[in-house]
Order: structure tokens, then C-alpha cells, then sequence
């Protein structure tokens, strides 16, 4: 990298670069390179025939962006927008149905668009999003520009699902100039697949939009932390022990009674919905989620989890969409059955979400697997406590994004939902059929029911400590990465 020169960086998804978590991400990494004086561009995939929203739009022009559109639903890329993860918000593609000549369709496709890109626009540096297909093809055809690769979790989940395509790819990713990960124990798991020097793969973290995420009515009580900003700690070490965070009470054992979706558990009655005295809630309690309508990310155990609340003490809004047809059924039958009062919104631009989560109590996240949720750290941004499963290396993940004094005495707004101790190591085990797994399950689930309630009456009267979000800036973020581009290339 060339001193007292503006730093050129093309940007590549092969996806819709909006209405996922990685789309977040880019878009706010744009935004803070774009305020460090950086010059731009960016590859990304999209359906022929569709407008990027106006946030995306927006913000593509404010960064000054070069961009080269590859156009699916076309006669080129005759399908629809690959995506990441199998269930999308979107109508996609998945990489499981890709044949051979899907494959080739893809690279011709965008192997134009990357030659047509670097001979225009002559980058510094590449930067790709998702450790998958596209990372390699780039690495491939550039091999005398730097590339990084930046690991989301689904770029390692479709290596699991797809390893025939990981095969083909995993010696060019071991070629990368360096990887991303989102948390140490991400960085753990690239390591052991891919044969990459450890010190070409660094923790970075992630960062969310606080000029979009903030808290507006400033009369709800909250303390935040003052701190410094500095951004070395935590980001590439792992805890030696427990973090210093709040586990949400919930038996790890798996002996709780069955809630069996398959048969007849929409018909809980009083008295088996949990017990919510009028002393303990001043008033109902609004739980919100807002993502992906689908299993991985556990919103079907949290509408299970919501037959057991009282409802007349609880209500839920449910935002967001989904492109698979079973896992809609189920959570269209899950949402019926409900007694508690229920909204249901589609999936919402960024700008749209600090309305909602201004009218809520408590945000909740009982995903299955996730690298770090962005979700959880707008919603602390917006004043708003925070409910998530207890996933392996989460908590370490998202605290490092976090500071709180040391010396608060309130209850920290952020708290995590145990799994049973047999699926603890690997929650995505609730998701096959066995009658083993629907008992962990239906566990999970009590503990989520019994969580909501305990953490209820401290998130409608936010007697919480809310933290200092400073690590979470986008500039912050970018500071990291050209940190360890710089320090990569040296």
C-alpha cells in the first residue's frame, strides 16, 4: 500500500448485497472506508430486472461506488441469486442444486465481471465477502493483486453441506493473502480446514451502523460505560474462563416436558403456560425478532417457547421473510396457534428498525449457529435488552464488541439462553428428526420460556446496564482491517 496515495478496493459478494447479515456488513464497511478516503468499487449479484432499495442505492452513491451489476435470472446466469445460506430472505438458489454447468455459468459470469473490473478500476486491494466459490475464483484469476477473504459463518456451513464443491476450492483459499473471521472460535474452525499460517488469519470482529442504530427517547434508564475506544482487546484472544456476562437461568438438562410441533402441542392451556405475576411486570412485556423467518435461526422453538408464556402478559412481533416453502408452513401453523397478541411485519430496511425496536422490551435470538450477530448489537445500539442462545464462542464473540465499567452494579441488558448439555457443543443438532433431538429440543424451548420471563421485569422497566458500543463502529472496523492488511503485506 502506497503512503499518501487514496487506497482503490473492489469489494465482490456473489449475492444481493442488502437483506442478509453479510450484506450489513459491506455496506457499512463501505461506508467507513469511504470516509477514510478510500476509492471503490464492487461486484455483486442481483436478479435481472431489479432496483437495489433505496438504503443500499443510497449508499452505493454516497461512497462514490464503481459497481459492475452480474445479472442472474438471465440468459447468462439463467437462475436465481446464489445464496449463502439455504433458507434466505429472497427468492435463491441453493449451492447443494448447482450442476456442472450452473458452475460454469457462474464463473464465466462473474470471472467477466472481475477481468472487466480490475483492467477499469486497478485495485490495491480485493476484498471478498463469504469463504466460498468466489473468494477462490478471484484468487485464481488475480493472482498478482492481494485478495482477502471475509468468513461469515455460512461460507464454512456450505463447506460442510457441499464438499465436493470445497474440494475444488480449497487450495486457492489457502492462497489468500489473508481471512477475516468474525471470532476466535471461527478463526479456530478456518484453521482446521483450511491449510492457511494461522498468522494469515485474524480476527477482525464486526461492526453496526450506529448512525442508524441509536437510542432516540432518552428517558428510559440506562447506564453506559465510559471508555477509551481501544480496540485491541478481546478481538483476536479468547477468554482464558467464562466471560463476564449474564447466563440466563434455564435447566441444561434435557428433562423437561416433550413440546412435540409434530403433534399436539398448540394446545397449551393455562396451566401449563409459565407463571407471570402482575407484581413481577408493571405491564406486558414486547418481545420483537428480526431476521430470517427460519429453523437455523430458531424462530420456530421461539414461537414454541411463546405458547408457554402468559399472554396476557407478553406480546410478539415477528419481522423478516423466508424463501423456503416447508419451514414457512411451519412457522405460518407455529404462528396460528399462538394465544399471545401477535404482529407480523416482512423484512425491513435498516433505516425502518430502530422504529420498531423503540416499541419493544426485549429483542430475541435463539439461533442455532451464527458467526457474530449484528442483530444483537443494532438492538443494544437502540436501548433495547437483548435474549440469545448460548452459542459456542458467543458471548466471547459479541463482548469484545462491548465495554461496560467495571464497577456497574446493574444487570448487564445482554443475556444467553443455555442449550442441554448433550446438544450444547453443537445446537445445530436440534434441527434432525430423531426423537432424541426433539427431546433437547423441547428442553431448549423451556429454557427459552422460562429466560423471557425471568429477564422480563428488568427489560420493561430497564433497570439494565447498557454498554458502551464505541468497538462497534464501522470506522472502528475499518481501522482493524487495514491494520491487518497493512501488517498481511508488509
Amino acid at each position: 500500500m502506497t503512503a499518501g496515495k487514496a487506497l482503490k478496493i473492489l469489494h465482490l459478494t456473489a449475492q444481493k448485497p442488502f437483506a442478509t447479515g453479510s450484506g450489513t456488513y459491506l455496506l457499512n464497511l463501505i461506508g467507513a472506508l469511504s470516509g477514510k478516503g478510500c476509492e471503490q468499487a464492487v461486484i455483486y449479484g442481483i436478479d435481472a430486472g431489479e432496483q437495489l432499495p433505496e438504503d443500499a442505492a443510497r449508499r452505493f452513491s454516497e461512497a462514490r461506488l464503481q459497481s459492475y451489476p452480474v445479472l442472474y435470472s438471465s440468459p447468462e446466469l439463467p437462475f436465481h441469486v446464489l445464496g449463502m445460506s439455504d433458507v434466505m430472505p429472497y427468492p435463491a438458489t441453493r449451492y447443494r442444486d448447482l450442476n456442472e454447468n450452473m458452475l460454469k455459468a457462474f464463473e464465466a459470469a462473474f470471472g467477466q465481471a472481475i477481468k472487466t473490473a480490475v483492467k477499469a478500476f486497478q485495485p490495491d486491494l480485493i476484498f471478498c465477502q463469504h469463504l466460498f466459490l468466489l473468494s477462490a475464483l478471484v484468487r485464481r484469476l488475480c493472482p498478482d493483486r492481494p485478495v482477502f477473504a471475509f468468513c461469515h459463518e455460512t461460507g464454512l456451513i456450505q463447506s460442510e453441506i457441499n464438499p465436493h464443491l470445497f474440494a475444488r476450492i480449497k487450495d486457492d483459499l489457502a492462497r489468500l493473502e489473508g481471512i477475516f473471521a468474525l471470532q476466535p472460535l471461527q478463526q479456530k474452525k478456518i484453521l482446521s480446514r483450511i491449510p492457511i499460517p494461522a498468522s494469515r488469519c485474524i480476527v477482525t470482529g464486526t461492526s453496526c451502523n450506529l448512525s442508524v442504530f441509536q437510542k432516540e427517547n432518552s428517558t428510559a434508564k440506562r447506564t453506559l460505560a465510559e471508555g477509551s475506544g481501544d480496540l485491541s482487546n478481546g478481538f483476536d484472544k479468547e477468554p482464558a474462563g467464562k466471560p463476564n456476562c449474564n447466563i440466563a437461568s434455564g435447566k441444561r438438562a434435557g428433562n423437561s416436558r416433550s413440546l412435540n410441533v409434530h403433534q399436539q402441542d398448540n394446545a397449551v392451556n393455562a396451566s401449563a403456560q409459565l407463571s407471570c405475576s402482575s407484581a413481577e411486570l408493571v405491564r406486558p412485556c414486547r418481545l420483537i425478532y428480526a431476521g430470517k423467518l427460519s429453523r437455523l435461526k430458531g424462530v420456530d422453538l421461539l414461537l414454541r417457547a411463546c405458547r408457554l408464556l402468559n399472554p396476557e402478559k407478553f406480546s410478539l412481533t415477528l419481522i423478516g421473510d423466508s424463501s423456503d416453502e416447508e419451514e414457512q408452513r411451519l412457522i405460518e401453523q407455529l404462528c396460528a396457534s399462538l394465544t399471545l397478541p401477535l404482529q407480523r411485519f416482512p423484512r425491513q430496511d435498516n433505516a425502518a428498525l430502530p422504529a420498531f425496536y423503540a416499541q419493544a422490551d426485549l429483542f430475541i435470538l435463539p439461533t442455532l449457529r451464527e458467526g457474530l450477530a449484528i442483530s444483537i448489537l443494532e438492538a443494544l445500539a437502540c436501548g433495547l435488552p437483548c435474549l440469545m442462545s448460548d452459542l459456542p464462542g458467543a458471548p466471547d464473540g459479541l463482548l469484545a464488541h462491548l465495554l461496560y465499567k467495571p464497577e456497574e452494579k446493574l444487570p448487564q441488558a445482554l443475556r444467553f439462553v443455555p442449550f442441554p448439555e448433550d446438544v450444547s457443543a453443537d445446537p445445530e443438532a436440534l434441527l434432525q428428526p430423531a426423537q432424541a433431538s426433539e427431546e433437547a429440543a423441547a428442553a431448549f424451548v423451556q429454557n427459552l420460556a422460562e429466560s423471557i420471563q425471568d429477564f422480563a421485569p428488568a427489560c420493561v422497566s430497564r433497570e439494565l446496564a447498557f454498554p458502551d458500543m464505541s468497538p462497534c463502529l464501522a470506522s472502528s472496523l475499518a481501522d482493524r482491517i487495514l491494520a491487518a492488511c497493512e501488517k498481511l503485506l508488509a
